[in-house]
């Protein structure tokens, strides 16, 4: 099997996650705008009865718990991936310690994510998802945190992507060596 292309790979898919993850963070909230401009008639004729602006909160909420929800998915995925390129990487290729440690770190830095800043940034954004002149300042600082995290795990994922695709790595312990003399055909 060819451990260093499983690894790639599942490296691969963990940025293309987050790259995604980052994309759709964004998206949600900026179309709550766009919808609003276009709604046709029969959904004019709602937002008229119920208020421009309560219909804007109402989105606002629904596009916010969406994003919620679509990260704690996100996160678990991250975990399932963290663990299987930890172990294909700690099993399979014999790369360096080091970088079996920065898997490590980033998992950490997932559950850190997980168990930490998302409770709070779902627990804040609740409370203000219909308060729309309360303070945001507590809501923003976890967001730079969550963002700055991520970044952080794009940066070692890269790390471990460059040192799959520059370093050689050892025989597998699983692979037979074969000597100079039994390589020879007879």
């Amino acid at each position: 099997m060819h451990h260093r292309r499983v690894a790639s790979f599942l490296i691969g898919l963990w940025v293309a996650g987050s790259l995604l993850m980052m994309y759709i963070g964004t998206q949600n909230m900026t179309n709550v705008a766009s919808i609003l401009s276009t709604v046709p008639r029969e959904g004019a004729k709602i937002v008229d009865k119920i208020g421009a602006e309560n219909a804007q909160l109402l989105l606002r909420f629904h596009a916010a718990e969406q994003t919620r929800t679509q990260f704690e998915t996100w996160e678990l995925t991250q975990v399932a991936l963290g663990l299987a390129l930890a172990a294909v990487l700690y099993l399979g290729t014999h790369v360096s310690r080091y970088i079996v440690a920065l898997c490590g770190i980033m998992l950490l830095i997932v559950g850190f994510v997980h168990f930490v800043v998302t409770p709070e940034v779902i627990w804040i954004g609740r409370g203000l998802d219909f308060a729309p002149g309360a303070s945001r300042n507590r809501i923003w600082t976890l967001y730079a945190l969550y963002a700055g995290l991520d970044a952080l795990k794009l940066l070692m994922a890269a790390i471990i992507a460059g040192y799959l695709f520059r370093f050689k790595t050892r025989t597998s312990r699983h692979e037979p060596e074969l000597s100079a003399a039994g390589s020879h055909s007879r």
